[in-house]
């Protein structure tokens, strides 16, 4: 899921939506036809925190092994950027 708050800026690249298996590393991108000030990564609608690998248009999820911490990664994630 993705917004945009600023008139004028669109998506290039939207994240796609994806399924994965416990274990494996997820990388969602998305991209701009121009800079934004921020881009903000969300977790079933809260921020992401500050730990999580992140560089502006790029999040990498790394999904835990273990059923009980996998269960607990999986849900939605949006990018919101703001200008």
């Amino acid at each position: 899921m993705c917004h945009l708050d600023v008139p004028g800026l669109r998506f290039s690249r939207l994240p796609e939506s994806t399924v994965a298996i416990p274990g494996s590393d997820i990388v969602l991108e998305c991209a701009l036809n121009v800079s934004a000030d921020r881009v903000e990564w969300k977790f079933n609608g809260n921020p992401m925190p500050p730990t999580a690998n992140r560089i502006s248009g790029r999040l990498v999820i790394k999904l835990s092994k273990t059923e009980e911490e996998y269960k607990l990664q999986t849900g939605i994630y949006q990018v919101n950027v703001l200008n």
